[in-house]
């Protein structure tokens, strides 16, 4: 019992650091913007052994044994509402690069992690099927990654706030009995390398950025130059 529990401490502390590290680095290193998410990934996969997650639940059932909410139906669009939300009613400058990455992220998250389940199958804690990965868990941290990325150059809180309720929604599917702890680390990695992929790759709204468009001409040759 005391193991399982330092477990989960040791578990949740990681979550957070990782989280932590995501929402300082301002790099754009593909590579470093995916270490974090797939690192998160792998800890969910390691922790899918049977007897461990099993192992973990029982101990938070045991410790939370009436806990029944619905917050967290709610809680998972909150990253993308407001940004949603902050995108179409100020004047911002870029706002249909905000929008496109929304729709298009959405859209990949939903896809990916529909696929997942279907492909891997594994139960939930309560019985029901479909339970790897987290469906709210990804599709939070997917919009919490975008409402980041979109403006940690005007209010870094504003922008690391979505991020907090995409924990809270993960843990929140861990105490309701509906998740693994194992399938939340899994849909929090997999929502943050959605949304990073999905803001860096996604080329609406960039065409007319002379920091990223550009022509190089020298001798008989043209150079089109475009930087993510």
């Amino acid at each position: 019992m005391r193991r399982n529990k330092l477990l989960i401490v040791s578990a949740i502390y990681f979550l957070l650091y990782s989280l932590n590290l995501n929402c300082q680095s301002d790099s754009t290193s593909i590579l470093k913007q995916t270490a974090l998410p797939l690192t998160l990934m792998a800890t969910g996969v390691i922790l899918n052994d049977q007897a461990i997650k099993t192992s973990i639940q029982d101990d938070i059932r045991s410790t939370f044994p009436n806990f029944d909410s619905r917050l967290d139906d709610y809680m998972m669009l909150g990253p993308t509402a407001l940004d949603l939300a902050i995108t179409l009613t100020d004047n911002i400058a870029n706002n249909k690069k905000h929008l496109s990455d929304i729709l298009i992220g959405e859209l990949a998250m939903y896809i990916t992690t529909k696929s997942l389940k279907k492909i891997i199958g594994s139960r939930r804690p309560n019985g029901g099927g479909q339970a790897f990965p987290s469906g709210h868990t990804s599709q939070a941290f997917n919009g919490a990654t975008l409402l980041f990325h979109h403006y940690k150059n005007e209010s870094f809180l504003l922008a690391s706030s979505g991020y907090l309720l995409a924990t809270a929604t993960g843990a929140l599917r861990v105490l309701n009995n509906r998740h693994w702890v194992s399938d939340v680390f899994f849909g929090a990695g997999l929502g943050i390398l959605v949304g990073s992929l999905t803001y860096h790759l996604n080329p609406i709204g960039r065409m007319h950025d002379e920091n990223r468009l550009g022509f190089q001409i020298g001798g008989n040759s043209m150079l089109l130059t475009w930087r993510f």
